[in-house]
């Protein structure tokens, strides 16, 4: 997995992870930047920069986690893909199901979810998903494949990993992988 930036839920552009290095942009033969940029938007979308995270979706990833730990929890991710900066502004969990036909409940449950987002007018592009972990323990073959399938679908999209026990006083840890 690629580690891409993210950023954390602090208003303050001036909070440290709000200091992004912008890439330069290219410079034409007579010195403007127009036909460098429209001959770079036409080859597909920007490769994914940052990820921006509104403050109440890590509430709700770090809420799902902790109720119900040590399991190992997910739910879907919602926002925008702009330029390169991917905007998780709505999330959802995916529900506990042990059941034979857990899959199809929970495509189910997917399915119904977007259509009551779409209803309220929230956002509900998916932009990944969302997973919880216990003391780093993430790289499993149903993670890597479970992001294969997104990206094969979506991509610029991510993994959130939330780990509870390794967050604390001095800071949350929550990564995104892609």
């Amino acid at each position: 997995s690629q580690y891409a930036a993210i950023l954390c839920a602090r208003p303050s552009r001036t909070h440290p992870c709000h200091a992004t290095k912008r890439p330069s942009r290219p410079q034409g033969a007579g010195g403007g930047t127009g036909a460098a940029r429209i001959r770079a938007k036409k080859k597909g979308p920007a490769r994914l920069r940052e990820v921006e995270i509104d403050g109440l979706v890590v509430l709700k990833i770090i809420k799902h986690c902790r109720e119900f730990l040590p399991e190992v929890v997910t739910g879907q991710l919602l926002g925008l893909d702009q330029d390169g900066s991917l905007e998780v502004t709505n999330c959802f969990a995916f529900p506990k199901d042990d059941s034979a036909e857990a899959a199809d409940n929970t495509a189910q449950y997917q399915r119904e979810m977007m259509v009551r987002l779409r209803e309220v007018n929230v956002d509900s592009n998916t932009v990944g998903w969302y997973q919880s972990s216990y003391m780093g323990s993430i790289h499993d073959p149903a993670m890597v494949q479970s992001q294969f399938n997104y990206q094969s679908q979506i991509r610029n999209c991510v993994c959130l990993v939330y780990d509870p026990l390794r967050s604390n006083a001095q800071g949350l840890s929550l990564k995104a992988y892609r």
